[in-house]
């Protein structure tokens, strides 16, 4: 037990002295009542780096007449929402082959009235906050008649096939080639919702990852007049494993930072690498 405390002191003195030298403003916040923060459909595709192909795969499995289903499979942080943003704003195809587009956020719960009401709402932009369920789906199943869709419904971690269940049968309407495309970061969740061979979604790969983190932690044409920072982001850009989320959070950190000692202190420090971005 001694030797524990010992190591939970030295654990917290490095927190302190990141909190020190990064100026970080410490917080107190309640796991179990934090919300996810709300998505949306919108991107900057030029500003998202490494996922073209993955890009081009989601599209192809979309245009698949026999799936009606695709779900995207990947760890928090690598990117599974900007990937389907990607899919969803692609006008040449994704555009061009569905007739009616939705984006619907259920990162906080997976109530299927709730997320029918976001469904009727993006397809009539009305308010429908007061309707009971039957009138929604009444709504629905008018929107989407003859139409061919294309929904997201992203960032679920429903793992009750009940649930799903009631909203899959909700969602029977629409032309032959209409699509279902879910985020999860579980794969049960893609099995509770019938998609057999979901889309694993990769870490970034090293030449991808190093043009992410230069992008955001040198200014523009800053880096070949500093090499020595160039060689030890490269090394700092290892220890983020290919996670974008992570890669852009210490990217931005440093952004400011001119030292060499202080980019040292970032590829050194086990605590600021593992931080949640």
């Amino acid at each position: 037990m001694g030797h524990r405390m010992k190591d939970i002191r030295e654990r917290l003195d490095e927190i302190a002295k990141d909190i020190s030298m990064f100026k970080f403003v410490p917080r107190v916040v309640q796991v179990e009542n934090r919300m996810k923060s709300e998505t949306h459909s919108f991107v900057v595709a030029s500003e998202i780096v490494g996922r073209e192909k993955d890009k081009e795969k989601m599209i192809g499995l979309l245009m698949q007449e026999h799936l009606s289903m695709v779900a995207i499979v990947g760890i928090g942080g690598l990117g599974k929402t900007t990937l389907a943003q990607l899919v969803y704003n692609d006008d040449e195809k994704v555009g061009k082959h569905f007739d009616i587009k939705m984006w619907v956020c259920v990162s906080n719960g997976f109530e299927v009235k709730a997320v029918v009401k976001n469904i009727v709402k993006a397809t009539t932009n009305t308010n429908v906050n007061n309707l009971e369920l039957d009138q929604l789906q009444k709504l629905l199943r008018k929107s989407l008649d003859g139409k061919r869709y294309l929904l997201v419904l992203d960032d679920v971690s429903n793992e009750d096939p009940e649930k799903w269940d009631q909203l899959r049968l909700l969602l029977t309407i629409g032309a032959h080639g209409s699509k279902i495309l879910v985020t999860t970061r579980s794969a049960r969740v893609a099995s509770v919702m019938g998609i057999n061979s979901p889309y694993n979604l990769e870490p970034l790969g090293e030449e991808s990852s190093w043009d992410l983190f230069r992008s955001l932690a040198f200014k523009g044409g800053e880096e070949k007049a500093r090499p020595n920072l160039v060689k030890i982001g490269k090394e700092i850009v290892k220890s983020c494993n290919g996670v974008p989320q992570v890669i852009r959070h210490v990217a931005r950190m440093l952004h400011s930072k001119t030292e060499e000692s202080q980019w040292l202190y970032v590829k050194n420090s086990k605590n600021v690498m593992s931080m949640d971005a």
